[in-house]
C-alpha cells in the first residue's frame, strides 16, 4: 500500500522549502557555495524558524493548497480539452457504443463507469433523472470495468443487451442491484427483464464485444481516465459522483447549449 501525505502536510513541506531557499539565498546574501552544508546548530535554528512561522501563519497553508488545487484543475481541464479534441470521433460518433436518450440530441454526455463501482451506483439515479427531464440530451455509456473479472463479465453482458434494445434497462438494473455484479448476476437480471439469455450469452462472448471493451479501455487511457465514474460533456469533465451531480451535469449542458458543441 502506498502511503499518502496529508494535503496540508504537502503544502507545509513546500512552504518549508521556500523558506529554506530564502534563508540560503536571501538571508545569507547568496554567498553560499554549492557544496556547503549546515552544521547542527544552523539546522536546529532553521527548523525552529520554519516551525515558528508555520504556527504563527497557518492560514498560508490553506492559501497554498487552494492555489495548488486551482492549478491542478486548470492543467487537468487543459489536458482533457486536448485529449477530447484528438479523440472526439471515438467519444461521440461511434454508433456501436450503447447509448440512451435522444438519438440526435443536441448535447451528448459520455459516462465511463464500472458496474461494481459504488460511486457509479450513486450516480445512476442522477442519470435517470437527467434522461427523464431532458428530452434533448444523448447519453453514451462507456463500459470501463476496472474492478476485476466480475465487472468485465457484467460489462460484456450489458453490451450484448444493446443488440436486443435493452441496454439502458439492464444497465440501470445492474447499478441498482445490491449484490456483486458478475456475468452470472447480469444474466439473471437480464432474464427478469425478458431478454433472450441464450442469445445474450453468445453475444456477450463474441469477439465484437471483447473488441469494444478493449477499445473503451484504450480510449480511457488516452484521456487519462483511471477511475470511475467520469462524465464528459463536450470537452469538460466531472470526475466522481458528487452529491449534486445532476445539478452539475444540467449546468454544463446549459452552458454547452449556449455556446454550441465543439465535439459532442
Amino acid at each position: 500500500m502506498t502511503f499518502k501525505f496529508p494535503r496540508v502536510l504537502v503544502a507545509a513541506l513546500a512552504l518549508a522549502g521556500v523558506i529554506l531557499t530564502f534563508l540560503v539565498l536571501g538571508g545569507r546574501h547568496g554567498a553560499i557555495a554549492a557544496n556547503e552544508t549546515f552544521d547542527l546548530a544552523q539546522k536546529t535554528q532553521i527548523e525552529a524558524m520554519i516551525k515558528d512561522y508555520l504556527l504563527k501563519n497557518p492560514e498560508i497553508l490553506i492559501d497554498m493548497q487552494r492555489t495548488l488545487d486551482q492549478k491542478q484543475e486548470a492543467a487537468r481541464q487543459e489536458f482533457m480539452s486536448k485529449a477530447v479534441a484528438a479523440n472526439s470521433q471515438s467519444l461521440y460518433k461511434d454508433a456501436a457504443i450503447p447509448s440512451s436518450g435522444a438519438a440526435k440530441g443536441d448535447v451528448t454526455v459520455v459516462e465511463f463507469f464500472d458496474y461494481n463501482c459504488i460511486h457509479c451506483r450513486d450516480a445512476v439515479d442522477h442519470m435517470s433523472k437527467l434522461l427523464d427531464t431532458d428530452k434533448k440530451v444523448h447519453v453514451v455509456f462507456m463500459d470501463f470495468p476496472i474492478f476485476g473479472k466480475d465487472s468485465e463479465g457484467a460489462a460484456r453482458v450489458a453490451i450484448a443487451a444493446a443488440k436486443q434494445g435493452k441496454y439502458w434497462e439492464l444497465h440501470k438494473e445492474l447499478l441498482l442491484h445490491k449484490g456483486n455484479n458478475s456475468e452470472e448476476a447480469a444474466y439473471a437480471l437480464a432474464g427478469k427483464l425478458g431478454l433472450d439469455v441464450a442469445k445474450l450469452k453468445v453475444d456477450a462472448n463474441s469477439p465484437e464485444t471483447v473488441k469494444q471493451l478493449q477499445g473503451n479501455q484504450a480510449l480511457a487511457a488516452k484521456l487519462g481516465i483511471q477511475g470511475t465514474p467520469h462524465f464528459i460533456i463536450d470537452d469538460k469533465v466531472i470526475p466522481g459522483a458528487p452529491d449534486n451531480l445532476y445539478d452539475q451535469l444540467a449546468s454544463l449542458i446549459v452552458d454547452v447549449r449556449k455556446t454550441g458543441c465543439k465535439y459532442c
